[in-house]
């Protein structure tokens, strides 16, 4: 399918052209909205050009405000400008499509990059019987490439009697926590891992740190595509857990909260909102309800003696709660008795009667 314009998109960035534009004739689509993250906004104006140039739709409206992650999925703007579908670029479908406002299609968006140098270096320099590899939704088809690389070359090694430096008797695994594909880690949900050491392929350490959070005192490789580097993470998560627990203990005096709502997309959870509420109404607690579509310094800053508790990202509070006077939580620190373990299992898809209050997908 010859496709106007996709000569001018990254080659290596897999757009999906051909289904999206299957989808948008299927539907019969005329008003099309684009998200896009930082990363690659700069190309919204090209896909925009390639819709409009290789449809029947009679607009395409790119939408500005910032998208963080998955939960910033935006179809109540889409809806607001009367858009019949909604294409979210650079995550992975987290919000189910079926409560939208208006149809919905994902676009992961998979970066493409040869993995010959990314083998050589885990076969010099991860030295261990059972691996782990995981990474975000961009390079999650190259997370199972390298699996199956590593699982043949071990294979191979066996059938010739030599010495594996990094399987000999272990095994590679993909990990998983539903509702995510298997490997794919966010910012607040990950999966838990069994090996000792971890192989993580990403840019950047934001996804992974939320993997070093669940699963600490772990050995953690990051292999970066786009510098060909793979580095030893760490992470002090005896520091962290001690600044987690002490911001509870100082909230556990608080007898007004302020819980924020927050309206980027789909980044709050009605449904976490309601058990805080009806918590907080049953201790006869003061509290306030405020909706923001960021956390917004200045405020936070104006509130004195008071708890936020914050119904967005957890990792605002995780990252940036110690730059505040007041104690900023989690709901998952608010319900929880203590803080031994520190799961980010925030979008984790529990069986009825396992599900915890602080999961935003119930």
């Amino acid at each position: 399918m010859n496709i106007l314009g996709s000569e001018y998109l990254p080659p290596n960035y897999k757009f999906e052209l051909q289904k999206t534009i299957r989808q948008i004739e299927r539907r019969k689509s005329k008003r099309v909205a684009i998200q896009f993250p930082e990363g690659i906004i700069h190309l919204s104006t090209v896909i925009s050009d390639i819709i409009r140039a290789n449809t029947d739709v009679e607009a395409v409206f790119i939408l500005s405000d910032v998208v963080y992650g998955a939960c910033c999925i935006d179809d109540v703007s889409g809806y607001l400008i009367d858009c019949d579908l909604l294409i979210h670029y650079g995550h992975s479908c987290l919000f189910e499509v079926t409560k939208s406002l208006i149809q919905v299609m994902y676009i992961f968006v998979e970066i493409q990059f040869d993995i010959t140098h990314c083998l050589k270096m885990i076969d010099k320099h991860i030295k261990t019987e059972n691996l782990s590899i995981l990474g975000t939704i961009q390079y999650n088809s190259t997370v199972r490439k390298i699996k199956r690389e590593l699982e043949a070359a071990t294979h191979q090694n066996k059938l010739e009697d030599k010495e594996c430096p990094c399987a000999p008797s272990g095994g590679y695994y993909i990990p998983r926590m539903q509702p995510l594909s298997p490997g794919e880690v966010l910012g607040c949900t990950s999966p838990k891992v069994t090996t000792d050491t971890i192989l993580f392929i990403a840019e950047g350490r934001f996804h992974l740190e939320s993997l070093m959070i669940h699963n600490p005192n772990k050995t953690y490789y990051k292999y970066c595509p786009s510098s060909k580097k793979l580095s030893l993470e760490t992470h002090d998560y005896g520091r962290f857990l001690e600044i987690r627990k002490s911001i509870k203990r100082t909230s556990l005096n608080t007898q007004e909260y302020v819980i924020i709502f927050g309206t980027l997309g789909r980044q709050g959870s009605a449904g976490i909102l309601k058990r805080l509420v009806d918590d907080l109404n049953q201790r006869n607690r003061k509290y306030y309800v405020v909706f923001l579509s960021e956390v917004d310094e200045t405020f936070v800053e104006s509130l004195k003696n008071v708890t936020v508790i914050e119904v967005a990202c957890p990792r605002i509070a995780i990252d940036w709660g110690t730059t505040f006077e007041i104690p900023i939580i989690t709901p998952f620190e608010y319900f929880s008795s203590d803080l031994k373990n520190y799961p980010m299992d925030y979008y984790m898809k529990e069986e009825e009667g396992h599900r915890k209050p602080w999961q935003s997908l119930h």
